[in-house]
């Protein structure tokens, strides 16, 4: 479990500061063992839309990062099937740190639910 987390959280990487963000959020709660699934959301819904690529029903190429337009200095989706290319596709063109701040807030929100239904479940 623990390479597949890890792992996990490689694949989902790709911008400045968001692994170290993803660690720190989860290493906040991570006594808490059960809650682990849960507060890892972001990091296997990556995992599930990366099966194509990573099983080789689609190429996978090494590096499976946005691309950055020098013009506008944004980020832009590639072919890949990540869940930051995904909100890539969603958002539109954003800059690293913007996308960074976005994706921190997903990280941050499905660890409270994560919490809310741990507490939930316990109670």
């Amino acid at each position: 479990m623990t390479v597949v987390f890890c792992n996990s959280v490689n694949i989902y990487a790709g911008i400045n500061g968001l692994e170290v963000g993803q660690a720190i959020v989860i290493a906040i709660i991570l006594f808490l063992n059960n809650l682990l699934f849960l507060i890892s959301m972001p990091q296997i819904l990556n995992f599930i839309v990366s099966i194509p690529q990573l099983i080789g029903i689609i190429h996978c190429p090494i590096h499976r990062i946005p691309l950055i337009n020098k013009k506008t200095n944004c980020l832009e989706p590639s072919n890949n099937h990540t869940l930051i290319n995904y909100w890539l596709r969603i958002r539109s063109h954003l800059s690293e740190l913007q996308l960074f701040r976005e994706l921190m807030v997903l990280q941050c929100v499905t660890g409270a639910l994560g919490l809310y239904i741990y507490h939930k479940q316990a109670s």
